[in-house]
């Protein structure tokens, strides 16, 4: 196969589906413009949810872990990962919180430059 055949198969791969790309691009410019548009009112609202989600999700991953441990043998590997990772989970959270609560005035603050930066943009 040479690289004429290849080239003629691109061309008509690209005039097939040429309506298709055309909707997906102008689909894509107006997304983005709602979601800038969105951006100025629900900048904060997703920061803080989405930090209190991710603590929560480690909490209950180390519940998780915790109490399915007794599903297995005490002796079994299953045992020792469902208990430590049930552990371990629960130390990456408390870490985490303790990181957000250090960083919690510059985590405001890149909120804030964020919502600035979105009514600039719109």
């Amino acid at each position: 196969m040479n690289k004429e055949d290849n080239f003629g198969k691109y061309m008509l791969d690209i005039q097939n589906c040429w309506k298709g790309m055309a909707i997906m691009a102008g689909a894509t410019i107006v997304i983005s413009a709602i979601y800038i548009f969105l951006l100025k009112w629900i900048t904060k609202p997703l920061l803080y949810v989405s930090i209190v989600l991710i603590a929560i999700g480690f909490l209950l991953l180390g519940a998780f872990g915790f109490l399915h441990k007794d599903e297995y043998d005490k002796e079994s590997n299953n045992y020792k990962y469902a208990f430590y990772g049930g552990i371990g989970a629960w130390v990456v959270g408390a870490i985490y919180i303790v990181i957000i609560c250090c960083c919690w005035t510059n985590i405001s603050l890149g909120a804030s430059i964020m919502e600035a930066a979105s009514d600039f943009v719109s």
